[in-house]
C-alpha cells in the first residue's frame, strides 16, 4: 500500500521537471529539496494544560483530543450502538449488534496492546 505522501512527492517532482522544461531558472534540485523539507515537516506535539479544559464527567482529568484513540473508540462504539437494520419486507427494526456484542467489542479493545495502520 502506497501512502499519500509518496504521491505528493512524485507530484512535486513532476511540477519541478515541467517548470524546468518551460525554462524556469529557479527550479533547482536544492530548491526542490528545501520545498519538500518544508512541506513534509511536522511540528512536535505539545501539550499545554492551560489550553485543555477539564472533562465534564471526570473533573479531575483533562479532556481528550478529538483524534486520540479513546475518542475514536468512543465514536465507533456509539455509531455501532446506534445503527439499526430495517427489514424491507416486514418493516421490523433490529439492532445491528446486541448488548453482548458491544461488550465483546470493549473486551477486544482492552486486550489490544498496540494498534497500527499500514502505510
Amino acid at each position: 500500500m502506497v501512502s499519500i505522501s509518496y504521491f505528493l512527492r512524485k507530484e512535486i517532482d513532476v511540477l519541478f521537471e515541467k517548470q524546468a522544461e518551460l525554462g524556469n531558472q529557479f527550479t533547482t534540485d536544492e530548491l526542490k529539496q528545501k520545498y519538500k523539507q518544508i512541506v513534509f515537516t511536522q511540528r512536535p506535539i505539545q501539550f499545554k494544560a492551560d489550553l485543555v479544559g477539564k472533562c465534564t464527567f471526570e473533573q479531575d482529568k483533562y479532556r481528550g483530543a478529538k483524534n486520540c484513540f479513546s475518542a475514536e473508540k468512543s465514536v465507533l462504539l456509539n455509531k455501532i450502538n446506534n445503527t439499526d437494520l430495517i427489514d424491507e419486507n416486514t418493516g421490523e427494526i433490529k439492532r445491528l449488534l446486541s448488548f453482548q456484542h458491544l461488550i465483546n467489542c470493549l473486551i477486544f479493545f482492552k486486550k489490544q496492546k498496540k494498534l497500527s495502520m499500514p502505510l
